[in-house]
């Protein structure tokens, strides 16, 4: 009969080895109930627009297992390559303004679709160009707006502006600028100062342990046990806002009017600086058109007659049918963003669709 020790030995080598099979299993199955979705710690509070991109700033994306991208912030603040100093000047230069889907913080820079855009125009025009990504997730219209007049104010000249709009911007501009900022390992978003300090209390009385927080990002196997013990949101999730503390982000004004005063502001910039605004609906993966509805009937024509308007839609179809792709592969499986492929052919089919000066 064995001895407590021996016992005790083989009991332990036996858990370790349970413990060592679900963990491989669990890393080569992933299944969404041990993902994490963490976004990275790249911002910072402005009082105007709500928060910007910090200068520089390095960390990575998670969600779930199908997105990890490292996202790099530029000099000038924004998710773009670093551009050269004004002596060096390219033949044109576009400006591409919208949300996450302009920011494309999901991929790396090379892939996101202003990126291939200027490389598609350099090699259809045979001319070095720029397109400057001045996106910003989270923000509406409005906002996006102001960030190319502070740049246009900071001395960039441009030929023209791209507006990417999606179907939220809109409702993006109703709730009115959201701040943002990063505490600890959090990022926090709120509207006000009472929402702020309630978040920073929630994060106080319930945030994990140290020593939890960094087992539960080393082992799925520990995360899957924390998940049915104690189903901790803020282990799961980096991204904490006013819902995970049973407050209501309020809508602070009806979007048509701010979001048409948007347009008129581009409007002005555009004539004041003489450049020209093209702005392309960006496809939804619930209907590919569902944004060109949202612009058309939350601004009024007399307003976007000052702009083109580019249906990418058409063009996007035939380079699907071409290639045989689904237009549901164009998008991540857990996130309705555009995965690379998705930005690749939204750029490419832009490219088709834009005036040819």
């Amino acid at each position: 009969m064995a001895s407590l020790p021996k016992k005790l030995l083989l009991a332990s080598a036996a858990l370790a080895l349970a413990c060592g099979l679900g963990e491989g299993l669990l890393r080569l199955l992933q299944p969404a109930a041990v993902g994490v979705s963490r976004q990275p710690r790249i911002y910072v509070r402005d009082e105007t627009n709500g928060f910007a991109y910090l200068p520089g700033g390095r960390d990575r994306l998670h969600r779930l297992f199908e997105m990890d991208a490292a996202v790099v912030i530029n000099r000038a603040g924004f998710h773009d390559v670093e551009r050269t100093a004004a002596g060096d000047s390219p033949v044109w230069r576009v400006a591409a303004l919208g949300d996450s889907f302009t920011a494309c913080l999901h991929v790396p820079v090379a892939a996101g679709w202003t990126q291939i855009l200027e490389h598609e125009l350099g090699r259809r025009r045979g001319t070095r160009g720029e397109v400057h990504n001045l996106g910003l997730d989270g923000t509406g219209t409005d906002v996006q707006v102001r960030i190319l007049a502070a740049q246009l104010a900071r001395g960039l000249r441009i030929d023209t502006a791209i507006l990417a709009f999606y179907g939220n911007d809109a409702d993006d501009v109703a709730l009115g600028p959201l701040y943002r900022e990063v505490v600890d390992r959090y990022v926090i978003t709120y509207q006000d100062q009472a929402q702020r300090s309630a978040i920073l209390q929630h994060l106080a009385a319930q945030g994990p342990a140290a020593w939890l927080a960094n087992a539960y990002d080393g082992s799925l196997l520990v995360r899957a046990v924390t998940n049915l013990t104690r189903g901790d949101a803020l282990l799961r999730s980096n991204f904490v806002g006013p819902a995970q503390v049973g407050l209501r982000i309020e809508r602070r004004r009806a979007a048509k009017e701010p979001l048409e005063q948007a347009f008129r502001d581009l409007a002005a910039l555009a004539r004041r600086h003489s450049f020209a605004v093209l702005v392309a609906p960006v496809p939804a993966r619930s209907d590919p058109r569902g944004s060109l509805q949202v612009l058309t009937q939350s601004v009024a024509a007399s307003v976007l007659q000052h702009c083109t308007v580019v249906d990418v839609v058409p063009a996007l179809e035939r380079r699907l049918a071409a290639e045989h792709v689904a237009y549901d592969a164009l998008f991540w499986r857990h996130d309705d963003h555009l995965n690379a492929a998705g930005n690749r052919q939204y750029a490419l089919a832009l490219a088709d669709g834009m005036p040819a000066r």
